[in-house]
């Protein structure tokens, strides 16, 4: 006998990130990219991607078909971007993981993250959960850590 809760365990065959949708999905809701393209949205919904300003539609890319090496070449384009300037982001994905994470992560992890490795909707949920971690998601989940800690935690990344 165990202490998962009805119907967890059929849940977590279908999504092995079951745990941590809520907070995924507030994100991608608090981020907008739900409302937009999701997984493929980038930046001011595409407005930052090859020095063109969309007036709130930019160019559409795939990034979920992207390795992880052409997500960081499309996060290096956005940040060359003369419209860009101010705001100086190359986030993308439902996350809105920015190219300075995403190259951390990789240097940990490299294994884990090559750059041949797709940036497709588990990558991205995977990457995510890691930086849930990273703040202390599992520790707030074990009651180790208080709600106000975990999102200070997470109003940081």
């Amino acid at each position: 006998m165990t202490n998962v809760p009805t119907g967890a365990a059929n849940a977590a065959a279908r999504d092995q990130y079951w745990v941590y949708r809520p907070v995924l999905n507030l994100i991608g809701t608090s981020e907008g990219t739900d409302k937009g393209r999701g997984y493929n949205e980038t930046l001011g919904y595409g407005i930052m991607l090859d020095g063109k300003v969309t007036k709130g539609k930019g160019p559409t890319i795939d990034l979920v078909s992207m390795t992880l090496d052409q997500v960081d070449a499309v996060q290096t384009r956005m940040l060359k971007d003369p419209d860009n300037r101010k705001l100086r982001s190359s986030a993308v994905g439902r996350y809105q993981v920015i190219r300075t994470t995403l190259r951390a992560i990789r240097k940990q992890l490299p294994g884990r993250y090559p750059g041949s490795r797709k940036f497709d909707a588990d990558c991205q949920d995977e990457i995510a959960c890691y930086l849930l971690g990273q703040r202390g998601i599992d520790k707030w989940l074990a009651g180790r850590l208080s709600l106000d800690t975990l999102m200070r935690n997470l109003a940081q990344e």
